[in-house]
């Protein structure tokens, strides 16, 4: 019986560890360093549907980045006041940054396709500053 017990807060600690891992794998991108894609080496980027791409990032990306992508604590970084990173990306880095860097992987948050992809960029590009 005592063994259960010292077990349980064991238990509760490695949740705890494991879901603060989980949550702070999202709160920031991948820095690009020696990864960094030459935007001449991607397929020319296809702007999405705006009205498509609001409803894509309400249904989504919003669980993590909120409804009005300003973030979430713990969970998704302000997607407006981070423009200075998003401003350096183009729509094309941009699709592929979300495909093969976001974390976590978006497949365990939405179906994202790359036309749902594309039309969620376009839906944030109308969202950013204007600065």
């Amino acid at each position: 019986m005592n063994d259960v017990r010292t077990l349980k807060p064991g238990l509760l600690a490695l949740l705890a560890l494991a879901l603060t891992v989980a949550l702070t794998g999202c709160m920031a991108p991948k820095a690009a360093g020696n990864n960094a894609t030459n935007p001449a080496d991607l397929p020319p980027f296809v702007p999405g549907d705006v009205t498509r791409g609001q409803e894509v990032f309400k249904t989504g990306c919003a669980t993590c980045h909120g409804q009005d992508a300003k973030g979430m604590f713990g969970q998704g970084p302000d997607l407006v006041k981070q423009s200075k990173w998003l401003k350096k990306q183009n729509d094309a880095m941009l699709l592929k940054y979300l495909k093969t860097q976001h974390e976590p992987p978006l497949a365990k948050n939405m179906t994202a396709t790359d036309e749902t992809l594309r039309d969620a960029i376009t839906y944030l590009r109308t969202i950013q500053p204007k600065k």
